[in-house]
């Protein structure tokens, strides 16, 4: 009897020893720290609310009264993850997929703080009031991030972590983090500090768990402070137990700090891979929905309405094309889950003189792949005498080829042939509504007689006329030559050119572009209604020529409209 109550006692005893609580060693906890692409600067689409995983959770850093949550508590991890309005978050992804490769008896659980635009003096337990003060007047909204967490992000991270341990345990750090401390060469000794200041107050043994630090968008996507991952890489020589996740590949909004929203995904899905590796597992994730799918030739038979030149194309260093003999297509696939069937060819702009395309190519692509539509960019020629005989027709030949070529191959890259639309920015705005226009008469060899009418079009701030009164210059020069003819002015003003078969059409212009009057949009918007042809149009009050680099939501009544006519989800 006395050695039972012996037992009894001595459990009793080892149970208040571990804090008084039962701690699941199955439950998973990662502590997510950084700034606003660690925070959720991707957008929460439905793909990002649907199949989460009951053994996923977050630990509510704060209350969130419109999404049913209290400071403190447990919820599955359905995204927003950070504070009640952030977007999404690479631990979103990263919990999925580590929890793909983990026991089903085995859970995981996020801790995650963070605030945009912070430097990492933020968790600087000594320091952040310093910094937060300092930092009052030029970032109010930075403070006010902060003030969500009582003023002092470290102290709640803390809090909230020593919460979590009581049900599970912590068994590593995600930071991503930087931007604003680029160029900071002290920065692997301040994460490193914060490392073992979070090891400390939460009783953990020093060096006991893995940090992994994601990179910051990379020179491949142009990245504003891609120099700060050479500083990233240096880390694990500061620190040994952290890792360094590559950001190689991952496509970034047009502002070039934040990664998009398939990037973000992508990019959880590194750092759980690097996780696992670092564990001695490997795993292949799927990139495919970031990886252009082909670049083809846009003529393979031999380029028509050419000539023998010795002109050389530039450009690849930056992006904007001249001197192009050898147009062509590149096919950015749709994200299979969002996917309608509905394709676009993005055309570029640039006054008929150069090609814009990495700006109005390659993020615009990317944006519409994102949301299920599979994207082609058109690399065309540029009018020019020195290669072609005639320049006039030769960025319509290679607006009619791309629009024979998508059609012709929908059924081998599961497009919907009858879903297949041109878009164009500026003077590629005037080349897509060429093609909408003209269709009728084919300027290339079609021997299948394969429709060359776009299902739909996109103009965005598009050159339209020709006319001395609404004409963008430069761009008309280019086409027609410094004296055109009343003929081709008539010919390539398109908004004299809509019939009732003229596909229906979504405008969108800025009424202060002061390089293409917007009265270029509202004449193709009256001809069109007039014509009876389905038009939509949005015109912002400011933001001159090239706002879409302004702008970063303007795409978004141009979804919604594409939604309302079943091309998209």
């Amino acid at each position: 009897m006395r050695k039972n109550l012996f037992r009894i006692l001595s459990l009793l005893l080892l149970f208040q020893g571990t804090g008084a609580f039962a701690q699941n060693p199955n439950f998973h906890i990662y502590l997510c720290i950084g700034q606003s692409n660690m925070e959720g600067a991707g957008r929460i689409e439905a793909q990002d609310t649907v199949n989460i995983d009951s053994r996923f959770k977050i630990l509510e850093a704060l209350d969130c009264p419109e999404l049913n949550r209290v400071k403190g508590q447990w919820y599955t991890a359905k995204p927003p993850l950070c504070r009640c309005k952030t977007g999404l978050s690479p631990a979103d992804y990263f919990g999925r997929t580590m929890l793909e490769n983990m026991p089903q008896q085995q859970s995981l659980g996020l801790v995650h703080v963070a605030v945009a635009g912070s430097k990492l003096e933020i968790f600087d337990k000594a320091k952040y009031q310093a910094y937060l003060d300092s930092s009052a007047k030029e970032k109010p909204w930075m403070i006010n991030m902060a003030n969500q967490y009582g003023g002092n992000p470290y102290k709640r991270l803390i809090e909230m972590a020593r919460i979590a341990q009581k049900s599970g345990v912590i068994k590593g750090i995600l930071l991503h983090q930087g931007e604003s401390n680029t160029g900071d060469k002290t920065w692997p000794a301040q994460v490193k500090k914060l490392y073992n200041d979070i090891l400390a107050d939460l009783n953990l043994a020093p060096n006991s768990i893995p940090l992994l630090a994601g990179e910051v968008v990379g020179a491949d996507q142009g990245g504003k402070c891609t120099s700060m991952n050479e500083i990233i890489a240096s880390l694990p020589q500061t620190l040994p137990k952290a890792t360094v996740v590559s950001s190689k590949g991952l496509p970034a909004v047009p502002d070039k700090l934040h990664f998009s929203s398939a990037g973000v995904r992508i990019f959880g899905k590194r750092y759980a891979a690097a996780l696992l590796a670092s564990q001695g597992k490997r795993i292949t994730i799927d990139e495919s929905s970031i990886v252009p799918s082909e670049k083809m030739l846009l003529y393979p038979d031999g380029v028509p309405n050419s000539k023998p030149a010795v002109m050389k194309e530039t450009g690849a260093e930056n992006g904007v094309y001249k001197g192009i003999t050898t147009p062509t297509l590149e096919y950015y696939k749709a994200d299979p889950n969002l996917s309608t069937g509905t394709a676009v060819i993005v055309i570029p702009g640039g006054g008929y003189g150069v090609v814009v395309y990495n700006g109005e190519g390659i993020n615009i692509a990317k944006a519409l792949a994102e949301k299920g539509i599979a994207a082609f960019i058109l690399k065309y020629r540029l009018p020019s005498d020195e290669i072609m005989p005639d320049k006039k027709i030769g960025p319509l030949q290679d607006a009619q080829q791309a629009l024979k070529m998508v059609r012709e191959n929908a059924e081998k890259w599961g497009i919907d042939k009858n879903k297949i639309g041109i878009m164009g920015f500026s003077a590629g705005g005037h080349l897509a509504s060429t093609a909408a226009t003209h269709f009728e008469k084919s300027w290339i060899n079609n021997p299948n007689n394969t429709s060359l009418r776009p299902d739909f079009q996109i103009l965005v701030y598009p050159v339209i006329s020709m006319k001395d009164s609404l004409a963008h210059k430069g761009s008309r020069e280019n086409l027609l030559g410094k004296n055109p003819s009343q003929e081709d002015i008539a010919y390539f003003s398109n908004d004299l050119q809509i019939k009732a078969n003229t596909p229906p059409t979504w405008l969108t212009h800025s009424a202060d572009d002061k390089v293409v009057d917007v009265d270029n949009s509202i004449s193709y918007f009256e001809r069109l209604r007039k014509n009876k042809v389905e038009v939509e149009m949005h015109i912002f009050p400011k933001g001159d020529h090239g706002f879409i680099f302004r702008h970063p939501g303007w795409m978004n009544p141009l979804f919604d409209w594409m939604k309302r006519n079943g091309w998209t989800k």
